[in-house]
């Protein structure tokens, strides 16, 4: 399931609804984050997710700094979408806000999912979230495959994905 930038299919839209937060420390800014939201670009996938990679304004250190997960459907979504059963830790990561398990994270990802889970608090940042999913599936899915880059995997291809990767595990 690859992840795709939102601006690759709404660039103007990035600027204006892009999310950053400034650390305040003494009532100095002391570190800038950005919220860089990615979607599935699987043909006709209905994951109800986002992915946001947080980069700092510090080019000094590896970026990103953190990897986030949210899911804003009901547990029992998930459970039916996987096509498997899911363990505690597949559904937390899924459903979120979490740390991608798989993705590199930074000593200050934890410090940085508290920050999500405050802007998620938000409604309005919450519902821009699915917003900008419904946006991106739409353009995903009247676009040929050749110009998403993914190909298109079937549910039963996807499960068996899955399975092969808990194996291995």
């Amino acid at each position: 399931m690859p992840f795709v930038g939102l601006q690759q299919y709404a660039p103007d839209l990035v600027p204006a609804e892009i999310r950053s937060v400034h650390v305040v420390e003494a009532g100095a800014i002391t570190k800038s984050y950005t919220f860089m939201e990615l979607f599935c670009d699987e043909k006709a996938c209905d994951c109800r997710r986002v992915f946001v990679q947080v980069v700092s304004d510090d080019a000094s250190v590896r970026q990103p700094r953190a990897t986030l997960s949210w899911g804003w459907e009901p547990d029992a979504f998930y459970r039916n979408w996987a096509s498997f059963p899911l363990d505690a830790e597949d559904l937390e990561e899924l459903r979120g806000p979490a740390l991608v398990r798989l993705a590199p994270q930074s000593e200050e990802s934890d410090a940085i999912l508290a920050h999500f889970r405050t802007l998620l608090a938000d409604d309005a940042y919450a519902q821009r979230l699915i917003r900008h999913y419904r946006l991106f599936r739409r353009a995903v899915d009247r676009a040929p495959a050749s110009e998403t880059g993914a190909p298109h995997v079937n549910r039963a291809q996807r499960r068996a994905a899955r399975a092969l990767r808990r194996t291995r595990r």
